[in-house]
């Protein structure tokens, strides 16, 4: 299992990822501990469960770690026939399983992402923060900060987010630099 045969996968979007995502709502993070190893399990996975896990996994073999890679064959099989309205979700982890990992980010570190509010922050939700966190000793501690900047940093904030990233950014992500890098001065 070294390289996938042509015709096997096709270029999966990662909008329909996205959409996937989106569409369970609420997904868990890594689970600690947890191997490709094949148990009935597989045959109804709830993969919004356990697509991080396996996700992570699946960079590991990207490593070169043989014996995870007969693990993955036999889940994989497994799960494409419990489940085969998950036969894209499968294809996009081979494709994983199959590239270097560097190419992938490690996953988030939370146990668990609740998708119902969409990826961008809530306007009130980051005010909420600010407010909740503010201890300046210049306030008058009865008064406290003026809401006006409180509106003002939350606003700081939201125009933040949605940025378009720069070339030199979009570079940076692309390619994973050694410590030998030189950078051209111009």
């Amino acid at each position: 299992m070294y390289a996938w045969p042509v015709g096997l996968t096709r270029h999966i979007e990662s909008s329909e990822l996205l959409e996937t995502f989106k569409g369970w709502g609420h997904m868990s993070g890594v689970i600690p501990n947890t191997s490709l190893i094949y148990t009935k399990e597989w045959l109804g996975l709830d993969l919004s469960q356990k697509w991080l896990t396996i996700y992570d996994l699946c960079r590991q073999i990207g490593q070169g770690i043989s014996m995870k890679k007969f693990e993955l064959v036999f889940s994989f099989s497994a799960l494409a026939y419990g489940m085969p309205n998950l036969w894209e979700s499968i294809r996009a982890l081979l494709a994983i399983a199959t590239m270097h990992p560097s190419l992938f980010v490690d996953p988030p570190p939370y146990s668990s992402y609740n998708l119902a509010d969409g990826f961008d922050p809530l306007r009130s939700r980051v005010r909420s923060i600010i407010a909740s966190g503010i201890h300046n000793p210049a306030y008058d501690y009865n008064k406290g900060v003026p809401q006006c900047e409180i509106d003002d940093a939350a606003d700081h904030l939201m125009k933040q987010w949605n940025c378009t990233l720069t070339s030199a950014h979009l570079l940076l992500r692309s390619q994973r630099f050694s410590k030998q890098t030189t950078w051209p001065l111009h």
